[in-house]
């Protein structure tokens, strides 16, 4: 695995590119910069498996369906925030606007554990800073991403 951090948007928000061997990247709080996380992938030829979201804030999920729309892959993201996300309510202006829902279907595996072609993850869930928080818990690379919690 290969961990790569991008610093997005006004509020310098961690967006996470876990890529593989086989050149597949799993996309972790997409926040903002769309551009810039794009310019990543076709470098670096990628291809999209997943869009993990830690939580439905506008900071960690504004360039999610402009990434979605070039690159379909499944969003995990668990319910009580889909319920909100991408409505009218989350944002924060002037930074940023209500963020766009994603083409691709948004799911949540109920047994939290996420096991994709080239990795597996145990989902946590961590309600508090936002109603569906969670954390992804990478065993095999003894990595944790927590987003705001």
């Amino acid at each position: 695995m290969k961990l790569e951090t991008l610093v997005v948007g006004s509020f310098e928000v961690n967006c996470y590119l876990l890529s593989y061997a086989d050149s597949s990247v799993a996309v972790i709080d997409p926040g903002a910069d769309a551009e810039l996380i794009l310019q990543h992938i076709r470098q670096n030829k990628l291809t999209v498996t997943h869009y993990l979201v830690t939580h439905g804030h506008v900071d960690h999920i504004s360039a999610l369906a402009e990434l979605d729309r070039l690159y379909p892959a499944p969003v995990i993201m668990h319910p009580e925030d889909v319920a909100w996300a991408f409505g009218a309510t989350n944002t924060i202006e002037p930074y940023y606007p209500a963020p766009q829902p994603p083409s691709s279907s948004i799911i949540f595996p109920e047994n939290l554990l996420l096991d994709a072609k080239d990795f597996q993850c145990q989902i946590i869930t961590t309600p508090g800073h936002s109603p569906g928080g969670v954390c992804y818990y990478f065993a095999q690379y003894d990595s944790l991403f927590v987003g705001d919690t």
